[in-house]
């Protein structure tokens, strides 16, 4: 098949599908066999991307740098995976995780399981460690975070107020993806400025907040945009991010106003309450707000 005749023939039919079940919490994408045309698929509104990792397709890190969303791999196929043994199946699981840093990774196998794959997920049991959030940030961003402010630091899983904002939302508030279209690994991160204010021991105190992209510049450097500060914000923070997939969302306040994201971009949430994405916009080279949720 030709990219033309993908489009002509498979595009539609695959938008229909994925249109139907859009507000699903979770869709995977797998994509079969050799040299699959991966490109034509990166605006697809989906969480998670799966394809063999062949001839003619891209890396897991690859992967994840076209379509800055998280990606499906590290372990072969059937009938393969059935020939590795324990060792041979966390050493695969290693070198993936070791190949994207650990971040936007689920491991898995390249296509169809079979029952070996029972074995793989015992195996990973004993070192699922090694996939936990990196704690050295890269050293051109912890610069640009301390320019910021030289009190700045990333808010950490166990700063958030996880009776509001529920489990998933209790981890470091860090996050890597392509927001603006160019390639290049962005960053964006709740910034505590400076430690909490309050008297020593009280449940609930205050600190600043910021929320900030991280643009990848050429040189290796990074450009901040501030999205916003919370001068005087409750802490342990009720304030969290996540990114948010390429595809369709729909106001808050006016359901039926639906805004087409082309790239990831940072969701932002005061916990129980409003939550917002804020979206690249090119021809203006700033960040846009839009309601999601009230």
């Amino acid at each position: 098949m030709t990219p033309e005749e993908c489009r002509r023939f498979q595009r539609p039919y695959d938008l229909k599908i994925l249109a139907a079940v859009e507000r699903a919490p979770f869709n995977l994408l797998h994509v079969c066999g050799e040299g699959v045309l991966f490109d034509e698929f990166l605006d697809y509104p989906v969480t998670a991307y799966s394809w063999a990792t062949a001839a003619g397709n891209p890396t897991l890190t690859e992967g994840q740098m076209k379509t800055g969303r998280s990606v499906v791999g590290g372990f072969p196929a059937k009938p393969d995976i059935a020939g590795f043994t324990g060792a041979a199946l966390a050493d695969r699981a290693r070198s993936a995780i070791a190949e994207t840093g650990g971040r936007r990774l689920l491991l898995g196998p390249d296509a169809c399981l079979n029952w070996a794959f029972a074995l793989a997920v015992l195996v990973l049991g004993t070192f699922a460690f090694a996939a936990e959030e990196p704690s050295v940030l890269p050293p051109a961003l912890a610069d640009a975070i301390k320019h910021l402010d030289s009190a700045a630091s990333v808010v950490r899983a166990d700063e958030i107020l996880e009776e509001r904002c529920g489990a998933p939302h209790r981890r470091d508030q860090l996050f890597r993806a392509d927001f603006n279209g160019d390639g290049r690994q962005d960053y964006a991160a709740l910034l505590k400025i400076g430690e909490p204010g309050g008297k020593p021991g009280e449940a609930l105190r205050t600190a600043p907040l910021w929320a900030v992209v991280f643009l990848a510049n050429r040189d290796g450097r990074y450009r901040p945009f501030i999205l916003f500060k919370d001068a005087d914000a409750m802490f342990p923070s009720r304030r969290v991010l996540w990114i948010q997939p390429p595809g369709h969302v729909h106001h808050g306040a006016h359901p039926e106003r639906v805004l087409t994201l082309k790239h990831p971009t940072v969701g932002s949430m005061l916990c129980e309450s409003t939550a917002k994405v804020f979206y690249w916009v090119g021809s203006r080279q700033t960040f846009r707000e839009y309601l999601t949720d009230e």
